[in-house]
């Protein structure tokens, strides 16, 4: 387990290099370098890596894009308690608790890096529950039942502190019948608590509960698991093409060489006269080896061949550009290699990047990006569950049902993608009711953290006779005879005309609130006909307005 959320923290968390040489992890990576090239280039390969590693950036990435399970559009939590006077208690414990505070805070490290934390449900002096995550480095053992998917028990670091009779550390001991907890001083240890919880189980679950595989129970799913490979590789050959940079892109030059200063060299290897008279083992001339690729400003001297027939002035002075043909194909495939990862993870596509795409397309982008939120949402439903019946039966011995949904909605595109998707569906054309549609999954994104601002925006777009369309676009659809000129006139003087309704009867949002949306419409649009034919047309021979049914006029009158 150690050694599996090791890999997972080299590759998602920003570790220095000082702390990376206590990863198991980062051992592996090493030795597959050390295992693919040679003992010399994998120490000048070693110098290269630099810190945190660039895989961690891509980790980022992906794990933002998974932390949005905690952002449903349409989560939903309820609690049913079994009878009026356990309520009010259930309530002020459920808000003290906060659940879904607590798993969103914990998950988002448990995605990313710790798979094999466990939650317990503890208890305090008050005899009230709370939450405890326990990581590996707070664990110290724990048995399954026999399906291999409950705790018999656990032990873990429970706390430590200090106080007048010196340092302390607190073991817990928690099983289907107590807590129990230990406290050791020195080489001492005795049981200082021992309460009975009634469970009939024990108040301790993996964070987690899909299996990574079916070999061992006791490694936990996580999102990165399936693509440790893939970024191993990614870093692996994201090092290797740094290190080929500074030797490979840079130009050379070439000049003639004078003779070697050492005396006994030859070609670039020197062998020395031994007292036996025979020379030594030939190796390289420390003065020639020198002259070999160093990066940029690398110059090499050779020997001149000058052929007077051929006119060849090789070896006197020439700039060499090397080949890059190589280095494009590896970013080419580092891109591959990074957009697997994403895919695999998030169910990213990048298409909405490179192409117009209609909304049909678009839902089936959407569809796949879901797919793995929807598996974590119901894992964290789960957990929700659990934890909250788990707490209501230790504080008040009852059972309550739970029903908690992390959502099957979630903000999946971005504003600047939702812009270019607009941009592109009135371009090319599409019918108005997918170009409407795009507008709303827009403006719920750009102003998710404003409600009421979303809903005026969507009410105001009901009002509007041609949203999608310029006002030069409506003023050929008039002439065409498409378009009525009262339409016309509220297109042209739209904010003018709301500003009005709104000063007279309220914002938009609230008017009406008790009826349908559709009548809501009809009396608002029938209102702002009415002010452009009060401005066009004069009082009749009475001084009497004539009234027109579906116009605004007072709350009283609209309830």
């Amino acid at each position: 387990m150690m050694m599996y959320q090791s890999r997972l923290r080299v590759m998602s968390e920003p570790l220095f290099f000082y702390e990376l040489e206590h990863e198991t992890g980062w051992s592996e990576i090493k030795m597959a370098i050390r295992n693919s090239v040679t003992p010399d280039k994998y120490e000048r390969i070693l110098n290269f890596f630099s810190y945190p590693l660039a895989i961690t950036s891509i980790a980022d990435d992906v794990i933002s894009d998974i932390n949005r399970v905690f952002h449903g559009r349409n989560a939903n939590f309820q609690v049913q308690y079994p009878n009026k006077r356990f309520e009010q208690a259930g309530q002020e414990l459920a808000i003290k608790l906060n659940t879904r505070n607590f798993i969103q805070k914990c998950g988002q490290y448990v995605l990313r890096c710790q798979p094999q934390t466990i939650v317990v449900v503890d208890k305090d002096e008050d005899g009230m529950p709370y939450y405890v995550d326990v990581n590996l480095k707070k664990l110290i053992g724990y048995q399954l039942t026999p399906c291999q998917k409950n705790f018999q028990y656990i032990i873990f670091h429970h706390s430590h502190g200090h106080d007048e009779f010196g340092e302390y550390k607190r073991i817990a001991f928690y099983d289907d019948e107590f807590y129990r907890v230990f406290e050791k001083r020195g080489m001492h240890m005795k049981m200082i608590i021992e309460n009975s919880h009634n469970l009939g189980y024990c108040p301790a679950r993996w964070f987690v509960d899909d299996d990574l595989n079916t070999k061992d129970y006791t490694k936990k799913w996580s999102p990165l698991a399936t693509v440790l490979g893939t970024m191993s590789e990614w870093q692996q050959f994201h090092t290797y093409s740094y290190y080929a940079e500074h030797y490979g892109v840079f130009p050379v030059i070439e000049y003639a060489s004078a003779v070697c200063e050492e005396e006994y060299c030859t070609n670039g290897k020197v062998s020395y006269p031994m007292e036996n008279g025979e020379m030594s083992t030939p190796t390289d001339c420390p003065t020639c080896s020198k002259n070999q690729f160093t990066g940029p400003g690398t110059s090499i001297k050779v020997n001149p061949a000058i052929d007077n027939d051929e006119n060849d002035a090789r070896g006197y002075f020439t700039f060499i550009s090397p080949p890059t043909e190589n280095l494009r194909f590896e970013h080419e495939k580092q891109m591959q290699r990074e957009n697997f990862i994403k895919v695999q993870v998030t169910g990213f596509n990048d298409m909405l990047n490179k192409e117009a795409v209609n909304t049909d397309q678009v839902k089936s982008l959407m569809e796949d990006r879901k797919k793995p939120l929807l598996k974590i949402s119901a894992m964290l439903g789960r957990l929700h569950k659990w934890m909250v019946k788990t707490a209501m039966k230790l504080a008040y011995q009852m059972d309550v049902n739970v029903y908690a949904n992390y959502g099957t909605e979630w903000f999946l595109m971005s504003e600047s993608q939702l812009q270019k998707l607009f941009k592109d569906a009135k371009e090319t054309g599409l019918p108005d009711s997918e170009i409407s549609q795009i507008y709303h999954l827009l403006v719920e994104t750009k102003y998710k953290n404003d409600p009421h601002l979303i809903q005026k925006l969507l009410i105001e777009n009901n009002l509007n006779p041609a949203p999608f369309n310029t006002l030069e676009e409506c003023y050929k659809k008039a002439e065409q005879g498409v378009m009525q000129m009262d339409d016309l006139y509220l297109k042209a003087n739209f904010n003018k005309l709301i500003a009005k309704f709104e000063r007279e009867n309220g914002n938009l949002v609230d008017f009406g609130d008790q009826l349908t949306f559709e009548s809501k419409i009809d009396i608002i649009y029938n209102t702002l006909i009415k002010y452009i034919k009060d401005e066009q047309t004069t009082e009749n021979d009475s001084g009497q307005s004539i009234p027109e049914q579906g116009i605004a006029r007072s709350d009283a009158e609209l309830s």
